[in-house]
Formats: structure tokens, C-alpha cells, sequence
């Protein structure tokens, strides 16, 4: 998602078809480094774990965060907005 932030800018928009939805916003690196911790522990083979992320977000809240951390001010505030 951060690739499709930064690649977003010069339009100024985020296309996206989630709406108001929310999701968690978390990489495939991380999901997979958890998934090998949990089945190197013979102890939670049996147990459900929830590694979606501490908090689910909407597009207009990531692009926010975005726009807060970046200092995006060059392109005006990202918006979010469908195809």
C-alpha cells in the first residue's frame, strides 16, 4: 500500500473501491515472519492468533497518516476517492 501512496501523489487521488471500509494495513513480510514464529512453537499449533495489525483503518485514514508522516504539502492533501 505505501507503493501505491507514494505513486498516488502527482494525482493527488488514491482510487480505490473500499469506501468507508476498513483494513488492516500490515506486510506480507511480517504475516509471514509471524506464521513461521507460530508453527516453530508447538505450543500454538492449536491456538488461533490474530496478526492483522494492532488497528484496521480506512483508505482515508491511511492516506492521513501518509500525508502526516511524509509532510505531503509539495501535492496538496491526498484524497481517496473510487475509480
Amino acid at each position: 500500500m505505501i507503493t501505491a501512496y507514494f505513486a498516488s501523489l502527482p494525482q493527488c487521488e488514491m482510487a480505490n473501491n473500499a469506501g468507508d471500509g476498513r483494513m488492516s494495513f500490515i506486510s506480507r513480510r511480517d504475516c509471514a515472519t509471524a506464521a513461521a514464529y507460530a508453527l516453530a512453537n508447538r505450543f500454538l499449533h492449536t491456538e488461533v492468533l490474530n496478526i492483522n495489525g494492532a488497528e484496521s483503518l480506512t483508505m482515508a485514514d491511511f492516506a492521513a497518516i501518509g500525508n502526516e508522516v511524509t509532510g505531503n504539502r509539495r501535492h496538496g492533501d491526498l484524497r481517496t476517492g473510487g475509480p
